[in-house]
């Protein structure tokens, strides 16, 4: 069997094995958010609504970078996010809605938060899962990505963000 047609071979198996994370993820996706604190514990009850563009870039690690916007009682917050992982290779785009729970004040809002994320895509097609996103002040974000771009993700983020006003 020539290489090149052996390589290629390997090439859709490896991507075949790597979409199974990202099946299961979606499963898992509308599931409620995870524990939260008891104190002003809003679970099951959206307190307020994220919109998030963001660009990743990945070869064993990734880098990534966007800004978005809060709706939070009412008023438009603005906010730049960053964030440095582990696993997956490639350059996508993500434009992503989302819901916000358990945040009491705007200030709990900025911080720290991990992720981790498993899914393909490849131009504008991609199979995934919801994310979730924590902070240590017990805030969760659950997105609803949209990808665009050539990557293959399965690994964990940190992710920090900054509120701009």
């Amino acid at each position: 069997m020539p290489m090149t047609l052996l390589s290629r071979r390997a090439t859709i198996a490896m991507l075949g094995l790597a979409g199974l994370p990202a099946a299961a993820a979606a499963q898992t996706a509308t599931e409620a958010p995870p524990a939260a604190p008891a104190a002003g514990d809003t679970r099951g009850r959206p307190v307020g609504r994220v919109r998030i563009e963001q660009t990743q870039a990945a070869f064993i690690g990734s880098v990534s970078w966007g800004r978005g916007t809060l709706t939070f009682r009412g008023r438009n917050t603005r906010f730049r996010i960053r964030g440095l992982g582990a696993g997956g290779i490639g350059l996508a785009t993500m434009t992503a809605v989302g819901d916000v729970y358990n945040l009491t004040r705007l200030s709990d809002f900025a911080g720290a938060y991990a992720q981790a994320r498993a899914g393909a895509v490849l131009g504008e097609h991609q199979i995934q899962g919801g994310l979730w996103l924590i902070n240590p002040n017990g805030v969760q974000i659950n997105l609803r990505p949209q990808r665009r771009g050539v990557a293959l993700q399965l690994g964990g983020d940190a992710l920090h963000i900054e509120l701009t006003r």
